[in-house]
């Protein structure tokens, strides 16, 4: 039996409803689409990040690793500098020692001899 006057089909409810209802399921569907689609954006967004950050800490790595041996280097250098700057003042301490006696032994032997006369005395 059709609907009273006035008063529309029941079905055109039901035909509506179901419209709206499987409008509703695209909207969500489609939302859901999109929020997958943004999840996997920013995981890729994320693993980029991740690589480069890797990236960096290996190149500061090898960048310390350089310093370090460098400053090894400079070290090693100072080193050898300071041990030649030690052998020469062994050197010259040496000389020292050698001129120092040699001044002793002509100071004694100088008062050993006789004073000398001065002349017109």
């Amino acid at each position: 039996m059709p609907g009273r006057i006035g008063m529309p089909d029941p079905g055109t409810y039901l035909t509506k409803a179901a419209a709206l209802q499987n409008q509703y399921q695209r909207d969500q569907a489609a939302k859901h689409a999109q929020l997958q689609q943004q999840l996997r954006q920013l995981e890729a967004e994320e693993a980029e990040m991740n690589r480069r950050r890797a990236e960096q800490t290996r190149a500061l790595e090898i960048e310390r690793k350089v310093l370090e041996e460098e400053e090894q280097d400079l070290l090693l250098a100072d080193a050898s500098a300071l041990g030649i700057e030690l052998r020469a003042m062994k050197g010259l301490s040496a000389r020292l020692a050698l001129l120092e006696s040699q001044l002793e032994r002509s100071d004694q032997a100088g008062m050993a001899a006789p004073a000398p006369q001065a002349a017109g005395q």
